[in-house]
């Protein structure tokens, strides 16, 4: 059994490596080998990094302007 630690640091490594672009398959065979985990644990863990990063949102909100913001102002 995994500490919370051990999934934060797979998760974090997942996450950086799909954000990356890089294929699934491809993702699940890197977190297998450097976490020494079993293969349907590494797609669980991209399974739970995907859908960390479909949650995110790393633009502006909707109450933000799209315009600069005037720093004199600030």
């Amino acid at each position: 059994m995994s500490t919370q630690q051990e999934v934060q640091a797979r998760l974090s490594y997942t996450t950086a490596m799909l954000e990356r672009g890089i294929r699934t398959a491809s993702v699940a065979t890197m977190v297998s080998a450097k976490f020494c985990v079993s293969r349907s644990t590494a797609y669980n863990d991209i399974t739970a990094a995907q859908a960390e990063i479909d949650l995110s949102d790393d633009g502006p909100s909707l109450e933000e302007a799209s315009e600069p913001i005037n720093t004199d102002s600030v």
